[in-house]
C-alpha cells in the first residue's frame, strides 16, 4: 500500500528506532549479572525472555495505553460504527496522541496502519500479550536465576527446571500463535494496511521487528525437545535404582577388588577386546602382571570408570574380605611386625606395570564404529547442535573405543572430530567433550600444561594428574607433553613450583617409585612406620608403591594410635599437604578420595566448574557414603544446560 511518505531518518525517528532497541543491550547486562554461572544457552534464554518482557510491558504496554486515553472528538451526528469503549463520539488510538509513546506508535504505524488506530483485532492481542505474555516472560527469567542459583538446593533448582521447560515453550507456542493471527488477516486481505513499497519499512519495521518473535520461540520450542529427549535418554541409560531405594541385595556399596598377587579378574587373554558396543574389560588389582594384548590399569585416570578397592584394602597376598563399614578397622589384618611371608627385600621383582588403556599413542579397540561416527556428525551438521545425540555416543565411551570413533570418523566422514565439537559447542560442556575426545593421555599432558601456563599454578590440577600414578602412565604423559608442546614437563612444573614441593614433584615426574609387584619387607615397612613420624614424610610417600603405602599406614596406626592422615594434616601445610594426602588417600581409599575431590569442586560460593570437569568420575557411592547426598543431586543443583546434562550422563 503506498500513499505514505518514503521513511526519513530524522530525530524524531532516531529516538523512536533507539528506544525500541535499547533493551536489548539492558536485557544483556541483566543476563550476565543474573546467571553468572550458567552456560550460553542459558544465558541466550534469559537475554530473550528479559527482552520479551521489557518489549511487551513497556512499549506494547504503551500502545495499549494510548488506545484507551488518547482520543480525537469527533462532529456529532457522524456515525462511525463499530465505535470503541461505546463512545460515538470518539476516535481513540496513538495517532491522537502527543506524548512520546504516541510519537513511537505513530512511527511504527507509518509501516503497519492498524497501529496508528484502534484495531480490536490488534488491542486483544496486546492484551493478552501485556497481561499474560509478559508477566511469563518475567517468571521465565526468575525460574532460569533460580536454577542457576548455587544458594539453591537441588530441589529448589529441579522444581525451577521443570517449571521452565514448562511455560518456556507455552510461551513460545502462544507468541506464534498471535504472531500469526497479527498478520495472516492482512495477508489473506491484499494487505491493505501494511506499507511495503518502502524497503525500510518492509524489511526494518514490518520483517526484523516482528519475525523476531518467529526464529527465537522455534529456537525455544527446538531447545525444549531436545530438553525432553535428553531427560528421557538419561533415564533410560541409568542403571542405577531411583533415588531413595536401596542398593540390591548382597551388593557391597563399593565394587571388591581382589588382594595383591590374586590372579586378574578382567582382562581377556590374547589382545580380546569385546564387540562394539558390550562393556569393556574390567581393570586388573594393583600389582597383578598384564596379560597379553590388553595392559591392566593402575591409577584411574581421569575419564575413565574404575572400580575402587574398598577403605584401608588389605596389603597381603590373600584375597581381602569384604569391607567393614568406612572408618573401622579393616578385617583380620595382622599386627605391626606380623606381615605373611614374603620374599626378602631386594629380591628379584615382577615386570613393571603398563601403561594404563589410554596410555599407548594409536591404541584403539576393534570393531565398527561407522555407527558412532555418522550419528556424531549428524548432531553437529546443519542448524544448531543436537546436544543429546554427542552425551548419548560420548559419555558411553571408554578410552580405547574413543580413540577408534576419532579415527573412524576422520576416515569415514573426512572431517576432524575434535575441531567439529569445538566449534558446535561451548563453556565447559565443550571441554568436558573435548577431553572425552582427546582421550586420558593427551588430556592429562593438556592438564598438566594449563596448570602451568600464564601467572599462577594450578595445584589442585598438577595433583590430579601427576601423583599416585604409575611409572608407566608418567612416562607416557612426559612424552606426549614434550610431543604436543615441544617442551620438557619436568622443567615446566618445576620453574613453577619452589622449596619442597618443587622438590617432591621433581622426585614425581621422575617416575621412578617402587612397582606394585614388588614384594612387602617388614622390617623396612616398620622403619619406615617409625621414620615417617619424624615429618620426612615426603620422601617415604612418594618413593612407595601403593601396596607399601597401606602397610605403612596400618604400621603407623597400629604403632601410634593415629591415623597416618591425621599425623600429615598436622605436620604440613598449603600445596605441601594436598599433594601428600592425595598420594596417601590414592593408595589407601581412592573412591573417597575423588569423594572428597568432587566436593571441594562444589562446596562454597559457586562451583569450581573447571575442577568438575576434570575430576568427575565413578565416585557416587563413595560420595553419598560421606556426604550422605546424591553425588548426581549434587552436581544437578551446582550445574546447567548442557554441561550438565553432559557430567550427569557420565555419573549414569
Amino acid at each position: 500500500m503506498s500513499g505514505v511518505a518514503a521513511f526519513e531518518l530524522d530525530v524524531s525517528t532516531a529516538l523512536c528506532i533507539g528506544f525500541a532497541l535499547s533493551f536489548l543491550p539492558l536485557a544483556s547486562v541483566l543476563s550476565k549479572y543474573l546467571v553468572p554461572a550458567s552456560d550460553t544457552r542459558n544465558r541466550i534464554l534469559f537475554f530473550w525472555h528479559a527482552y520479551d518482557a521489557l518489549t511487551h510491558l513497556f512499549i506494547e504496554g504503551s500502545f495499549l495505553y494510548e488506545c484507551f486515553f488518547s482520543y480525537t472528538s469527533i462532529a456529532s451526528g457522524v456515525v462511525r460504527e463499530p465505535f470503541f469503549l461505546g463512545y460515538k463520539d470518539r476516535l481513540y488510538g496513538a495517532a491522537y496522541g502527543s506524548g512520546p509513546s504516541a510519537r513511537l506508535w505513530q512511527e511504527y504505524a507509518k509501516a503497519d496502519h492498524r497501529w496508528a488506530s484502534a484495531d480490536v483485532t490488534v488491542i486483544s492481542l496486546e492484551l493478552l500479550t501485556v497481561f499474560l505474555g509478559g508477566p511469563a516472560a518475567l517468571y521465565v527469567c526468575y525460574l532460569i536465576y533460580k536454577a542457576s542459583s548455587p544458594r539453591a538446593t537441588a530441589a529448589v533448582r529441579g522444581a525451577a527446571k521443570a517449571k521452565l521447560w514448562l511455560i518456556a515453550p507455552a510461551l513460545a507456542t502462544a507468541e506464534l500463535y498471535g504472531g500469526f493471527m497479527t498478520f495472516a488477516p492482512e495477508w489473506l486481505t491484499g494487505s491493505t494496511q501494511l506499507e511495503t513499497d518502502d524497503p525500510v519499512y518492509l524489511w526494518f519495521y514490518l520483517f526484523f521487528f516482528n519475525t523476531l518473535w518467529v526464529w527465537v520461540p522455534i529456537w525455544v520450542l527446538w531447545e525444549a525437545v531436545k530438553e525432553l529427549r535428553t531427560a528421557f535418554v538419561t533415564a533410560e541409560n541409568s542403571p542405577q535404582p531411583p533415588y531413595g531405594y536401596p542398593p540390591p541385595q548382597g551388593h557391597s556399596p563399593y565394587p571388591q577388588q581382589p588382594g595383591y598377587g590374586a590372579p586378574p579378574p578382567g582382562p581377556p587373554p590374547q589382545g580380546y577386546y569385546p564387540s562394539h558396543g558390550h562393556a569393556p574389560p574390567p581393570p586388573a588389582p594393583y600389582g597383578a602382571p598384564p596379560s597379553q594384548g590388553y595392559p591392566p590399569p593402575q591409577q584411574p585416570p581421569y575419564g575413565q570408570h574404575q572400580p575402587y578397592p574398598p577403605p584401608q584394602q588389605a596389603y597381603s597376598r590373600p584375597p581381602v574380605p569384604p569391607p567393614a563399614p568406612y572408618g573401622s578397622h579393616p578385617h583380620h589384618q595382622p599386627p605391626a611386625g606380623q606381615y605373611p611371608p614374603s620374599p626378602q627385600y631386594g629380591a628379584l621383582q615382577g615386570p613393571p606395570s603398563a601403561p594404563s588403556p589410554g596410555y599407548v599413542p594409536g591404541q584403539m579397540a576393534p570393531g565398527d564404529f561407522r555407527r558412532d561416527a555418522d550419528v556424531l556428525r549428524k548432531a553437529m551438521k546443519g542448524f544448531g547442535t543436537d546436544e543429546a545425540a554427542l552425551i548419548q555416543v560420548l559419555s558411553r565411551l571408554d578410552p580405547l573405543q574413543m580413540a577408534a570413533v576419532r579415527s573412524t570418523y576422520s576416515s569415514h566422514i573426512g572431517r576432524d572430530l575434535y575441531k567439529d565439537v569445538k566449534s558446535e559447542t561451548g563453556g565447559y560442556f565443550e571441554k568436558g567433550l573435548l577431553g572425552i575426545i582427546d582421550g586420558p593421555l593427551i588430556h592429562d599432558a593438556t592438564l598438566v600444561h594449563d596448570a602451568v601456563a600464564g601467572l599462577g599454578t594450578k595445584e589442585w590440577m598438577l595433583n590430579d594428574v601427576l601423583l599416585g600414578r604409575s611409572n608407566a602412565d608418567l612416562n607416557a604423559i612426559k612424552a606426549a607433553y614434550h610431543h604436543r608442546y615441544g617442551r620438557s614437563l619436568q622443567k615446566d612444573v618445576e620453574d613453577d613450583l619452589s622449596a619442597k614441593t618443587k622438590e617432591l614433584f621433581t622426585s614425581v615426574i621422575v617416575a621412578n617409585r617402587h612397582e606394585e609387584s614388588m614384594p612387602l619387607d617388614p622390617a623396612r615397612i616398620e622403619s619406615e612406620a617409625r621414620t615417617i613420624h619424624g615429618a620426612t614424610a615426603g620422601r617415604i610417600v612418594n618413593n612407595a608403591s601403593d601396596n607399601e603405602l597401606r602397610a605403612i599406614n596400618h604400621a603407623f596406626q597400629s604403632r601410634y594410635n593415629s591415623s597416618l592422615e591425621k599425623h600429615v594434616e598436622k605436620e604440613f601445610s598449603g600445596h605441601m599437604k594436598d599433594a601428600l594426602l592425595h598420594m596417601l588417600r590414592t593408595a589407601t581409599d581412592p573412591a573417597m578420595r575423588d569423594a572428597l575431590l568432587l566436593e571441594d569442586c562444589m562446596k562454597g560460593a559457586g562451583t569450581k566448574d573447571e575442577k568438575l570437569v576434570v575430576r568427575i568420575e565413578q565416585v557416587k557411592r563413595a560420595y553419598y557414603h560421606r556426604f550422605k547426598v546424591q553425588l548426581a543431586d549434587r552436581v544437578r543443583a551446582e550445574t546447567s544446560g548442557d554441561y550438565q546434562k553432559l557430567m550427569l550422563a557420565l555419573l549414569a
